[in-house]
């Protein structure tokens, strides 16, 4: 979860997944310092680049 509605907006969304579904996550305000939409899509294509390029030898 972002940080602009911080543990109040977290406890609320958490509070209402759990009525709407059989399962009941944990919803958290998130702990990346800055930019973690661009931090997870570099970590994303950096394993798809590395599996390319080291992934299988044995094929």
């Amino acid at each position: 979860m972002g940080r602009a509605g911080g543990d109040a907006l977290a406890d609320r969304v958490e509070r209402e997944v759990a009525a709407i579904t059989l399962v009941s996550p944990k919803v958290v305000v998130t702990g990346v310092a800055a930019e973690p939409v661009l931090h997870g899509a570099l970590h994303t294509a950096l394993d798809a680049v590395r599996d390319e390029v080291f992934g299988s030898t044995t094929d």
